[in-house]
């Protein structure tokens, strides 16, 4: 049994309190906060003891590995700090939202060495995975065209947009991470616009919600990446790989997939799942190892 520190007590961490707790290997045995109350009441809901100290949670001999669920800018420090004690670390994406920043948690890493990785669950969706393994395994002949659409059900709270790195750092990073996945490759050329079309306060604050990337990779394939932050008909993620023998595609998941079509309309049948802690929710179990 591996005991677990959580270091944040936020949004997040409400997605990985509850999978810690689900994973027959593994036991909650902390959760820190600055905010003492905050981590206070993540463990009534967890387990585990509240801390507001961090250097208090790395001495304790109970936690054998940390959980980073904090916001991006504390990620360095607290992966210096955790890698310095030898505790092995999963971290939220992003790693950091500077390249200086990255390339210090690399420098730190290097410098004590930990089990380390980066949160980019929607690599173990099994529909995801299935579809990597097919075009690596060259069902479809060489790769030509590659699109991934993933549009959210509604915007989040202003006040996480305003800390969020911007959309394409906050949200098409898991989209581009699955393009060089499946492809094996790194672009050579990107090209990305965006716009503000679906709630005014994000334009205000210097953001967009609605983007479009083009990625081209060393082999010629192009990729194309399609977000939103509003969709009138739930969760919207998908795949389609397009190759010289075929194509494979990835649906989404619905109470009834009859439908071919998608709105709110009366009579419509589409019943997208409304939200990625419910479409992600496989995905984080096997990212998780549960």
């Amino acid at each position: 049994m591996l005991g677990i520190a959580l270091l944040g007590s936020g949004r997040m961490a409400h997605v990985y309190g509850p999978k810690i707790n689900a994973h027959p290997n593994l036991q909650l045995v902390a959760i820190f906060n600055p905010n003492l109350a905050s981590a206070e009441r993540a463990t009534a809901q967890y387990g585990g003891r509240a801390y507001a100290e961090l250097d208090a949670v790395l001495a304790n001999p109970q936690v054998d590995a940390v959980v980073i669920a904090t916001p991006t800018t504390t990620h360095l420090e607290y992966i210096q700090a955790c890698a310095k004690a030898g505790k092995p670390i999963y971290c939220e994406k992003p790693l950091d939202q500077s390249l200086e920043r990255v390339e210090h948690c690399l420098e730190a890493l290097d410098q004590d060495p930990v089990p380390f990785m980066l949160g980019f669950n929607r690599r173990f969706d099994p529909d995801v995975s299935q579809l990597q393994a097919a075009v690596r395994n060259g069902d479809i002949g060489a790769l030509t065209f590659l699109m991934s659409w993933s549009r959210e059900p509604a915007p989040p709270p202003i006040d996480y947009v305003k800390r969020s790195g911007g959309y394409f750092l906050d949200a098409s990073i898991h989209d581009i991470d699955l393009i060089c996945w499946i492809t094996g490759e790194r672009p050579i050329e990107v090209f990305a616009t965006g716009s503000c079309l679906f709630d005014p306060k994000i334009g205000k604050v210097g953001d967009v919600d609605a983007t479009m990337t083009t990625l081209k990779m060393p082999s010629g394939c192009l990729a194309h990446i399609n977000n939103s932050r509003s969709c009138s008909y739930g969760f919207d993620q998908r795949l389609e790989a397009f190759g010289r023998q075929g194509m494979l595609q990835t649906t989404n998941h619905r109470d009834n997939n009859r439908c071919s079509s998608c709105c709110r309309k009366a009579g419509c049948c589409c019943n997208n799942q409304n939200g990625f802690k419910t479409r992600c929710k496989e995905a984080c179990q096997k990212e998780s190892g549960s």
